[in-house]
């Protein structure tokens, strides 16, 4: 008998250590991966960057980008940004301008911690998986997001799309850790397991109050980021309060009923000071950030509110009755007719009122066309489960001729789109197998965040954030198939090649949509030209126009752009070529009818730029500086009368332009109407007191009058404003000369 005791005891001094080893390397393994998986795709994402630093808004950012990067050194230098404050979503701004401050405006710095940022979210993505599904689900849901070439671009733009990925995987994680108000401490078999038997006790351990605050914080900083956001953390504070309410409930209905020893029961103070702790938490985390915020922004903008002011503009542009035209609507032309549409319905004032009216003039259209707003939905919601990536500012298929690893993990063959049409139906597979243990934050931000994209409207780096989030159950739906390959069950996986087929066919064969009809190539070099130019840097600028023609010969913008490039330079006859071509690929364009004319009349051919003067006017009636120059150039030709009526109707139709009142009264002193003159010029300095040619003028026609005295006294305001015009002192000489002076 002893010895069957000492043999049993040994066993077990042998098994121990044996446990507790295996226990180790699991610990060890749990922590190995995502370490791991940061490592890989960190170098992934560096790879991409240094390959992408030939692509030319590497260094000069366009659109958005472009916008982020203005205002971020705005914030800084304290100059006047191109976008104000709030128009666009506060956080990315914010971020930039802080590495800016440490980096020293590098660029290059921001888009390095984006990409490391980027990694962490594949390592996040890791921890979700395993959470929800399972470690290997973990595992390839960490590698798919690390290898997902849409991702890999967005980390380094610079952009929100990143830190939305990011703040999607954390928000979720989070919120599935304070979700419950506790945790089973002695519970460590993962998720999935089978809950232990009521009969043994268990201790619990509350929420910590750290993790009910980051919950919170990273609440508002999604919204800050990415106001979609805003419908799933509304949701999910609303769950918690119902949950809180139930916990409560529960403690109490315990309270009055006497424990069993032994029980397991949760301790009912405890379950409800955790939910109170994470409510509690929460709010503080969100108040955290979002009061110091509209505390500091208020001086700037005055407004305290966080959600940005062109919430207004995308919301109508996704959603009036020409949503086909205004989702399509491109930087130009376009963008500034829907930009002022507020100012041509008597809505003048700050970005507010604006938006304020935007939101106005879509519900009126919702409410007279309540079908057409559904059947817009349903074609958005089908955008947005297209395979292809749906560009907006950019198309993302551009820049893989700048990377080969983008070309290799991005690309679409006719209407299918890699990787989003592999990942769709994995993810469906993954969600009809494990559905039912995906937790409910899980399922807010599934449901709830496309909604909030497909009410606006969609494009690719819109959908970028929800990705981590579609690759855990996507890798749960490859587990799935391969389970079903490895055990030789034909029929599930008959089951499951008709589902992958009908998903790849409802993802490809619609389309194109109207944002894919756009040759973005040209576009691309449209915009670098045009910043160039905004830069006074003529060369590159037409160096980028000339590329964009190379891409869309027919490109009216590009060859307007580059005419007045060129203009610039006094290469007249080259831009005369351009804007000739511009008139006729866009004959209804009243501006290059007016810069073909300018050009024109630069040459000499005077009469040919009065015909392209009166053709813009035709267009556009209203264009006050057309009529001045048609007037300027009837004025060189001769022909006075035509000038003088072309300078009146230019002052109705533009009454603070200085210099068309300017222009007219020295043309009616010209004409010798000199009490006419007087009252234009008059009328110019009302408009401003500081045109110093109006002011001159003013003194020739008082001089003629015979108002020497007031004659005098405008020459010595001229003088004052400018002390080297030689015209005026000469004048005021020999006025003095004329003037008896008093003994």
């Amino acid at each position: 008998m002893h010895s069957t005791r000492r043999a049993r005891t040994d066993d077990a001094r042998l098994n121990k250590p044996a446990r507790l080893t295996e226990a180790g390397s699991t610990r060890w393994r749990s922590r190995l991966w995502p370490l791991a998986i940061f490592g890989a795709a960190l170098m992934i994402r560096l790879i991409y960057l240094w390959q992408s630093a030939a692509n030319p808004t590497f260094t000069t950012p366009v659109m958005d980008s472009y916008d982020y990067d203005d205002l971020a050194r705005a914030l800084l230098d304290g100059h006047q940004p191109h976008t104000p404050l709030l128009w666009q979503p506060v956080f990315y701004p914010l971020f930039l301008a802080g590495v800016y401050k440490v980096a020293g405006g590098s660029i290059l710095a921001a888009r390095i911690l984006q990409v490391a940022l980027g990694a962490l979210t594949c390592a996040l993505t890791y921890m979700l998986g395993v959470r929800v599904i399972g470690r290997r689900a973990g595992i390839l849901a960490g590698i798919i997001v690390a290898l997902y070439g849409p991702l890999i671009f967005y980390d380094a733009d610079l952009t929100a799309t990143g830190w939305a990925a990011f703040f999607a995987v954390a928000f979720v994680l989070l919120f599935i850790r304070c979700a419950a108000g506790f945790q089973p401490v002695s519970d460590s078999r993962g998720p999935g397991s089978q809950p232990a038997s009521a009969s043994c006790k268990t201790s619990f351990r509350p929420v910590s109050l750290p993790a009910s605050l980051a919950l919170g914080a990273c609440a508002a900083l999604s919204i800050l980021a990415r106001p979609t956001f805003l419908p799933v953390v509304i949701a999910g504070a609303l769950w918690l309060v119902y949950r809180a309410c139930r916990n409560a409930k529960a403690g109490f209905s315990r309270l009055q009923t006497p424990k069993t020893k032994g029980s397991g029961e949760a301790d009912p103070y405890v379950t409800g000071r955790s939910s109170l702790k994470v409510l509690a938490g929460g709010l503080a985390g969100f108040l955290t950030i979002t009061v110091p915020l509209a505390a500091c922004s208020y001086p700037r903008t005055g407004h305290s509110g966080l959600l940005p002011a062109s919430g207004g503009i995308n919301f109508y542009i996704g959603n009036n009755r020409n949503a086909a035209e205004t989702i399509a609507a491109r930087p130009g032309r376009d963008w500034r007719a829907l930009e002022d549409l507020p100012a041509r319905h008597g809505v003048h004032g700050d970005m507010w009122k604006q938006q304020r009216f935007y939101y106005a003039e879509t519900a009126r259209d919702v409410w007279h066309a309540p079908l057409g707003f559904v059947r817009g939905l349903a074609v958005k919601a089908v955008e947005f489960f297209t395979s292809r990536e749906l560009p907006r500012s950019e198309d993302i298929y551009v820049f893989r001729r700048w990377s080969p690893l983008l070309s290799a993990l991005l690309w679409k063959i006719g209407g299918f789109g890699f990787p989003f049409g592999v990942l769709l139906p994995l993810a469906l597979i993954g969600l009809i197998r494990h559905g039912r243990r995906i937790p409910a934050p899980f399922w807010f931000m599934l449901i709830l965040y496309p909604a909030a994209i497909i009410l606006v409207f969609n494009a690719a780096r819109y959908r970028a954030p929800l990705i981590p989030i579609i690759a855990v159950i996507a890798a749960g739906g490859a587990l799935t198939i391969a389970e079903a390959l490895r055990n030789l069950r034909w029929t599930a996986l008959a089951g499951y090649g008709a589902i992958c087929a009908l998903v790849v066919a409802a993802s490809t064969l619609p389309g194109p949509f109207p944002t894919e009809q756009v040759n973005y190539d040209a576009e691309l070099h449209l915009l670098l030209g045009n910043r160039y130019n905004h830069e006074q840097k003529l060369a590159p600028a037409i160096e980028q126009f000339k590329a964009g023609l190379q891409f869309d010969s027919n490109n009216p913008d590009l060859h307007a752009n580059l005419a007045k490039a060129l203009l610039a330079l006094e290469r007249l006859d080259e831009a005369i070529e351009h804007y000739a071509a511009a008139v006729r690929l866009r004959p209804g364009s009243a501006l290059n009818h007016t810069l073909y004319g300018l050009a024109l009349f630069q040459r000499g051919d005077i009469e040919r730029a009065i015909e392209e003067y009166r053709r813009a006017l035709e267009i556009e009636p209203g264009y006050g500086k057309v009529w001045s120059q048609l007037g300027v150039a009837l004025e060189q030709s001769g022909r006075l009368d035509e000038a003088i009526d072309a300078y009146r109707r230019g002052v109705q139709a533009s009454p603070n332009e200085v210099i068309i009142h300017y222009n007219l009264g020295a043309a009616l002193a010209k004409r010798g109407q000199l009490e006419s003159a007087l009252n234009a010029l008059q009328a110019a300095l009302a408009v401003d007191a500081n045109y110093i040619e109006a002011r001159y003028e003013l003194a020739l026609v008082l001089q003629r009058l015979g108002r020497n005295a007031e004659a005098a006294a405008a020459l010595q305001d001229v003088l004052a404003r400018q002390p080297d015009h030689a015209a005026a002192r000469r004048l005021l000489s020999q006025i003095r000369g004329e003037t008896p002076r008093r003994p």
